[in-house]
């Protein structure tokens, strides 16, 4: 049997990486001729389900007992340990904040090893981390890369010549309700990039009577938010959830999905709200929407920070029904090539070819 190991800091609730990273594991673990490690670099709760024959390996201490220097030299050194009894044939690191320390960590093992970075691929993460990738990701045997226009920038980083480009899996939202409400949906975390400040002041400034707003998702921003739709006299239309333990309820019956990220590395979000029929609009920020979003075909495509031709699209699809149905099929039928099985696939014959 061939040995694959995924690498992630932690499986938390809430993270898209964290996510895909155990689907991705659990799909492996299916196929009869793999046998599937699973390394976590900080110790801490699992919320996404792994199957039984995943073999999990994490450190015995917590980050939160050392200094930053101490804990990244034992995780180091961990890290390498288990890898050198692992034995596998091959290594796929998520995230970019610690991709660089994978790679740093195997330097000499001869392990064939890909990284893949999951947020906006111009992000800047410091000049740490900016030498270290340049240094570091010519050293791995691959980058696997979101969207076509993150290759082109790993390209521009690295001059690496093994960049392939493998979209997230989308999962498939079941029991889509036939009978859509009026409900414009917004999910993800509180955080500025998400801009949802953005979207509670379009949404202001539509006719919303008779539609509600509902953000679902927690994080630093959701004071903010809550003084906002107060100071603008809107709390009765507007509902932030916090988190939700069941948000496929929410895709089912919100009638449209309104993006306003101006960062993603590829948007789960706003993939699965296509998954479940819903009419979309996404600002076209660097990477992602712009992968599934077709304007004026499945959905409409803004141009960043043109908030005028948001409100007005917007206002378009709250105006007309039959508009969102026929954008909302169209979305659907589009996400079917996401599928778990069609992009694992595509992930183990990259890795293991």
């Amino acid at each position: 049997m061939k040995k694959v190991c995924f690498i992630i800091p932690s499986l938390k609730a809430g993270g898209g990486s964290e996510r895909i990273i155990a689907e991705l594991a659990n799909y492996a673990s299916s196929q009869s001729t793999l046998e599937v490690h699973l390394i976590l670099l900080i110790k801490d709760n699992r919320f996404y389900q792994l199957q039984d024959s995943i073999i999990v390996h994490e450190p015995s201490f917590y980050h939160k007992e050392y200094n930053r220097a101490v804990f990244t030299f034992k995780i180091l050194r961990f890290l390498r340990k288990q890898v050198k009894t692992i034995k596998p044939d091959v290594v796929l690191s998520f995230e970019e904040l610690y991709n660089s320390f994978v790679l740093m960590a195997l330097l000499f093992t001869k392990v064939k090893v890909f990284v893949s970075d999951r947020s906006q691929p111009n992000r800047n993460w410091g000049i740490t981390h900016k030498i270290l990738k340049r240094i570091l990701y010519p050293t791995s045997f691959g980058i696997i890369a979101q969207t076509e226009i993150a290759k082109k920038l790993f390209y521009k980083q690295t001059h690496h010549n093994n960049i392939t480009v493998i979209p997230n899996p989308i999962r498939s939202i079941y029991g889509a309700s036939a009978k859509k409400e009026n409900i414009i949906l917004n999910v993800g975390r509180l955080v500025r990039s998400k801009q949802q400040d953005l979207l509670i002041e379009i949404f202001s400034k539509v006719n919303y009577e008779n539609w509600k707003l509902v953000i679902a998702g927690d994080g630093p921003e959701k004071d903010k938010l809550l003084r906002q739709c107060k100071d603008l006299g809107i709390n009765g239309n507007i509902i932030l959830t916090g988190n939700v333990e069941n948000i496929d309820d929410y895709y089912k019956k919100s009638r449209i999905f309104a993006f306003t990220s101006n960062s993603e590395g590829f948007p789960n979000a706003l993939g699965e709200a296509m998954a479940s029929a819903d009419a979309v609009i996404s600002f076209d920020c660097t990477a992602g929407p712009s992968e599934l979003i077709e304007d004026g075909i499945n959905g409409y495509l803004i141009k960043e920070n043109d908030f005028e031709t948001y409100r007005i699209k917007l206002q378009e699809l709250m105006d007309n029904d039959a508009l969102c149905e026929k954008f909302g099929q169209k979305a659907k039928r589009k996400t079917s090539q996401y599928s778990i099985e069609i992009i694992g696939k595509r992930y183990l014959d990259t890795l293991l070819k």
